[in-house]
């Protein structure tokens, strides 16, 4: 059974600098506003994308090392909007990026 995202967050929450929890508030928002909408699409260049429309974190940093606690939280959405993973346009590690 996989956490709701709002208690990914507020974990989340309780070690993240005060600068982290406001841009994962926002990547939070984003994916809510996704899910309601009854969107698919939660890979880092959308996510990214509408966040930093609102002030929050770019697709570019969503790619880091930095990003991994927000890749974390779009992840939690992922696996609440019930998405198989295999066939989500889920973010991927800096890895797994090339650039």
């Amino acid at each position: 059974m996989s956490t709701h995202p709002d208690e990914v967050l507020q974990q989340m929450r309780e070690s993240a600098s005060t600068r982290t929890v406001r841009n994962l508030e926002k990547i939070h928002e984003v994916c809510r506003t996704i899910h309601q909408a009854g969107g698919k699409d939660y890979s880092a260049a959308a996510v990214g994308r509408r966040s930093q429309q609102i002030g929050g974190p770019s697709a570019d940093t969503l790619y880091t090392t930095a990003g991994k606690p927000f890749r974390a939280l779009i992840a939690a959405w992922i696996a609440h909007a019930g998405i198989d993973s295999g066939k989500a346009s889920e973010p991927r590690a800096e890895t797994d990026c090339k650039r």
